[in-house]
């Protein structure tokens, strides 16, 4: 992810594409099959997107730290 404020949309298909490059290693490393719900991806894009509309409006800041960006999606 980039430090530049982004929507759900863009942060969608960042993590769609995380997903992809993650689950080529898998496939060929393990031989696993991965599966992704795209409507809960969906769902973790625009709850990421809220949270960190939210952080920055609250504490009057531009962006969150790196880290604090990595917790958001991790929630």
């Amino acid at each position: 992810m980039t430090d530049a404020p982004e929507d759900a949309g863009v942060i969608y298909d960042e993590l769609l594409r995380h997903f992809d490059e993650f689950s080529e290693d898998m496939k060929l490393l393990l031989g696993l099959d991965l599966d992704l719900d795209l409507s809960q991806l969906a769902n973790v894009a625009q709850s990421y997107d809220y949270d960190l509309g939210r952080y920055v409006n609250f504490h009057e800041v531009q962006i969150p730290d790196r880290a604090r960006r990595g917790a958001y999606i991790c929630k």
